[in-house]
Formats: C-alpha cells, structure tokens, sequence
C-alpha cells in the first residue's frame, strides 16, 4: 500500500473534511504517519498525526474502516517548535509493501513493529523498531529509497 492512497484516503473521509474546514485547523498539516505491525507483518495501526501551528496541537487521525480523531494537549516541550511538514514528499515515499520488504531482509524474528514516517536531519525516513522478547533491531530507513541509513540493536535487560 502506497502512503499516498492511505494520504489520500484520510483527506477524501468526512471526518477529516469536517477537522480542516474548521478556521483554527486550516494551516494543520502532517508531521509524521504511525504504523504497527504484528509478527505476521499485518498492519495493525495507521495513523497520520498532524500538527496546528496556531494551537501547538497535535492531532491524531487513526485510519481504519472509519476515521478516529484524537486532540492531544500541546506538550510544553513542543511549545516554541515548528515541525516539518511531509505533505509535498509522500508522493515519492516507499510504500507499506517495499518497507516490510525491507524489515524482513534486514530482521529474522519480531513480535512486534512499529515504523514511524518523519523528518530527521533534512529527510524523511522511517524509524523502525522491532520487537523480539527483550530485544529491539532498530532501523533508520530512507523513505525515498528505501536504503538503510542506520542500524542497532538494543537488549532491554541490562548485563553487567
């Protein structure tokens, strides 16, 4: 699945046309999109999270049969950032398919994925986290190509 058709599925539903036309949400616009996986790569989770530059909220669209709106309060961390808006690039974006293609290649065994779509350090990649017991593999995937930039592994129970 291409992000740009789950993009554009979020902007065609009712409750995102009733989310933007409001006048305080006009100049809201995607920062990141959110996915989780399950040990079988089925995607359990998608979801576009925007920010409101005047409100300093960010705002959850959960995307499934139906689209569920969350507010978030402005955390006061974020109060003085502006964020990266994605829009203009999820035309060109490695979609859901190429990105599992990718995991699988690079991750034996998982429980449990979670990618997150975002801007860092001038490009938008994914940052993947897959979970294994007490284990995590992490990835920084390009999302334009698809390359690995970054890779770690990460055991949640501490050797001394």
């Amino acid at each position: 699945m291409r992000i740009l058709d789950l993009y554009d599925k979020l902007k065609q539903s009712p409750e995102f046309q009733q989310f933007i036309t409001k006048p305080e949400y006009k100049n809201a616009y995607p920062l990141l999109v959110f996915f989780v996986f399950d040990s079988n790569f089925k995607l359990e989770l998608k979801q576009f999270d925007f920010f409101v530059p005047e409100t300093k909220h960010i705002v959850n669209f959960v995307i499934n049969d139906k689209v569920v709106i969350k507010m978030n309060e402005p955390n006061s961390e974020d109060k003085d950032k502006s964020f990266v808006n994605i829009d203009k690039d999820i035309k060109d974006l490695v979609g859901t398919n190429e990105l599992v293609n990718i995991i699988k290649e690079n991750v034996k065994n998982t429980d449990r994925i979670i990618a997150i779509l975002h801007e860092q350090e001038r490009r938008i990649v994914f940052t993947v986290n897959c979970m294994s017991g007490f284990n995590i593999k992490n990835l920084t995937i390009d999302a334009k190509t698809g390359q690995i930039i970054k890779k770690s592994d990460v055991s949640l129970i501490k050797h001394k």
